[in-house]
């Protein structure tokens, strides 16, 4: 009897060891966006394989739903997660929560908060919200102080991780910039920070604080690159006492956590969008279908490179030289020109093609359609039609139509029919669209008041500017409604509360839609003198999630490969 209550004793005191040691050395795994434009089948794909390695519990790090104030858009993904048989933390993101209402389908969807904190083990976990706004500066100044309370509560213990969805951390850290969250982070201990938000994967050490951007788990991505984490993916982690020990996973293949720098991403990032340049010009008026193109690539690396440009293009396109080769020293820019000649449709548009090598024996391979200059033109009449939601005969004859658009790939577009149609007096711009629609059930128009968010909905959006600084963006859905700002790139000031005198009418018909949109020319910046402007505009279909742009490309810079010139 008596050596029965030793062992009981001895087994009791195991026990007890056996907890703590289970409490402190656990399993978690980080889940990313899945939208954004969801994969739903790669999502599952994630979410079965994170299953599959029994994690203690998930975390997320935010933008499950598609549009988190239809509460219908949160039941595939929430079936998804009932997959895992342990708790699931989840962090807001900016596709979940866009005001008080979504917050609180957030809440009722999840059951977490927006913000919270909770303990595994030995362990601190943080969960802020930072959806709908831009930079720490803008976060609501309760949470702010939640958080640092709830930090100065928690400093002692062994580990703390913080959890939010837009990476704020990135462009101070990559640019050598002050950052006041960062500062708090190490005050108070902060061991990790964990965030999602743009689809691609990044991680730094600063200070003992190591920062994660997690990858896209089911949101698209603008082209699949191992040598980037711009893939599917997810973050398995180990908490063994103090240390965090993670693993980056792409469907049962592991890579090293600094696969990716931040400096790295965002210098992939300027390769696409600054270090390489084309533009057009038009040499002689008599040849508007012979365009010089000039093409610019900036060597930032350390290296000489030494590649070929390679041009494709089919056969509406005769380009005078397909293969260009080019030997540029660290610094230099390379200038370079050919002559295309356009003999057919505008697209598909020629595709240039260059592989960038840059830091640790890593390659961008460059793939975009040259940017292009096109030319169009808007009909000058006495007075402009009703604004009635009809478009007669007599209107089509005169107006100038466009009805070819292109994808962002500089394919032709394979949306239904698109017809958008210009005419102009001394005071107003003319502009109708008619929108054909082979699913007329799929059309969607859930927004009716001004600047609610209609570029949600089957709309049409304008990028209008006379000198491309000042840009008037407009966006007109079926429900007449419309969402407008003006911007100045030089001030850079974005007024979201700028209202346009627009005249609007639409109609729907049983496979199409209309608008008619009468625009007064100097509320967007044009006087007698304006013969010209720089445009760029774009249909979008949400069902499919597809979009037809005049330019392939929607940006601010955009509007200057577009030029609309006024007849007299």
């Amino acid at each position: 009897m008596k050596k029965f209550k030793i062992n009981s004793a001895i087994l009791i005191i195991l026990l007890f060891v056996f907890t703590l040691i289970a409490e402190d050395n656990f399993h978690f795994a980080i889940l990313g966006d899945r939208t954004g434009g969801a994969d739903q089948q790669a999502f599952e794909l994630v979410v079965q394989e994170m299953s599959n390695l029994r994690p203690d519990f998930v975390v997320t790090v935010g933008d499950l739903a598609e549009d988190g104030r239809i509460l219908s858009d949160w039941d595939v993904p929430m079936e998804t997660m009932k997959i895992f048989e342990c708790p699931v933390y989840y962090t807001a993101g900016n596709h979940d929560i866009y005001d008080e209402a979504s917050a609180k389908t957030f809440t009722k969807k999840t059951g977490n908060d927006p913000y919270y904190s909770f303990d595994y083990g030995n362990t601190h976990f943080v969960i802020l919200d930072n959806s709908t706004v831009s930079n720490y500066e803008e976060m609501d100044e309760s949470q702010i102080k939640w958080f640092t309370k709830d930090l100065q509560i928690n400093k002692e213990k062994i580990n703390i991780y913080v959890f939010m969805h837009k990476p704020f951390w990135a462009n101070a850290i990559a640019e050598g910039k002050e950052d006041f969250m960062h500062d708090l982070f190490k005050e108070y201990n902060v061991d990790a920070v964990f965030t999602g938000h743009w689809h691609q994967y990044a991680y730094n050490e600063i200070d003992g604080i190591e920062y994660y951007l997690v990858g896209s788990s089911g949101g698209i991505m603008p082209g699949e690159n191992d040598e980037l984490g711009i893939f599917y993916q997810y973050l398995w982690c180990k908490v063994e006492a103090d240390k965090i020990v993670t693993s980056l996973i792409k469907s049962g293949n592991m890579f090293d956590k600094d696969l990716v720098t931040i400096e790295e991403e965002q210098l992939s990032y300027n390769i696409r969008k600054k270090f390489i340049q084309t533009k057009s010009r038009i040499e002689d008026d008599s040849k508007p279908d012979e365009l010089n193109i000039e093409i610019s690539i900036y060597n930032d690396t350390e290296k000489s490179l030494n590649e070929n440009i390679e041009i494709q293009s089919k056969d509406n396109w005769i380009v005078t030289e397909s293969v260009i080769p080019v030997s540029i020293r660290p610094g230099d820019t390379l200038k370079t020109e050919l002559i295309i000649i356009k003999q057919g449709n505008f697209f598909p548009l020629p595709i240039m093609k260059f592989v960038y090598p840059f830091g640790r024996e890593k390659h961008f391979k460059y793939e975009k359609p040259l940017n292009i200059t096109r030319i169009i033109q808007s009909t000058k009449v006495k007075k402009i039609p009703e604004i009635d939601g009809k478009i007669t005969k007599k209107e089509e004859k005169r107006a100038f139509i466009v009805d070819e658009f292109g994808d962002v790939e500089g394919e032709l577009s394979d949306l239904d029919k698109t017809q958008v149609f210009f005419l102009h007096d001394d005071e107003f711009l003319y502009i109708a669209t008619i929108c054909e629609e082979e699913c007329p059930d799929s059309l969607k128009a859930d927004f009716s008041g001004r600047d609610e968010d209609v570029y949600y909905d089957d709309s049409m959006g304008f990028l209008l500017s006379a000198d491309g600084n000042v840009i008037y963006q407009l966006y007109v859905n079926p429900n007449e409604a419309i969402w407008d700002m003006r911007t100045d790139l030089k001030e850079n000031k974005y007024d979201k509360e700028w209202n346009g005198n627009f005249e609007v009418q639409t109609r729907i018909f049983e496979n199409s839609w209309i608008a008619e949109i009468k625009i007064p020319l100097n509320e967007i910046g044009f006087n007698e003198d304006t013969k010209e402007m720089k445009i760029n505009f774009r249909r979008y279909r949400p069902y499919d999630d597809k979009a037809a742009f005049f330019i392939p490309e929607w940006s601010y810079k955009s509007v200057n490969s577009g030029k609309l010139r006024l007849e007299d």
